[in-house]
Formats: C-alpha cells, structure tokens, sequence
C-alpha cells in the first residue's frame, strides 16, 4: 500500500506528555516528507496555539484547527477553509 497522505492529530499523538516533540517523530516526519507523503495537522486546538508545535517540527504545511473548522496556511497565516455555526445556532 502506498500512502499519500498522513493526518495527525498533537495531543497524545505528535506529541509527548510533557509537551515536546521527540526526535525519533521529528525524523519520521521529515522521512514521510522525503518520500512524497503529505503531512497534514489537525487537533482542537487554537492555530496560535499550534504554530510554536509546528515551528518545534520544522513544518510549514497546512494545519486544520478548531476541531476541524478551520483549516489555514502555516507560511502565510491565510484561511483556506472554514465552517463557522451559524449566529443563530450560538
């Protein structure tokens, strides 16, 4: 099976218990990059939140945040996507 996309989430996933990203993850990743295979973040958190974890990364990719409500450009800080509620429905 050849991959072409991995979707990973931060928090008990990307990253430790304590916050940080391993080195044996960081090469992974990078590895996965190499080899043509797109790596996407998504997680629940903020995106200001979510950059200091990608710059730890060395990842300039796109990051879905909010729970998968907004999906932004990591380089240009652009919003490619969202899906907000409703007024009505807040």
């Amino acid at each position: 099976m050849t991959y072409r996309l991995l979707a990973l989430d931060l928090d008990g996933t990307l990253l430790r218990t304590d916050g940080t990203v391993g080195e044996r993850t960081r090469r992974a990743l990078q590895a996965a990059i190499i080899q043509g295979i797109k790596v996407v973040v998504c997680t629940g958190r903020r995106f200001r939140t979510t950059l200091p974890i990608l710059a730890q990364l060395e990842l300039r990719v796109p990051v879905i945040v909010h729970g998968g409500q907004l999906i932004k450009d990591t380089r240009t800080h652009e919003t490619l996507h969202h899906n907000y509620l409703p007024k009505e429905l807040c």
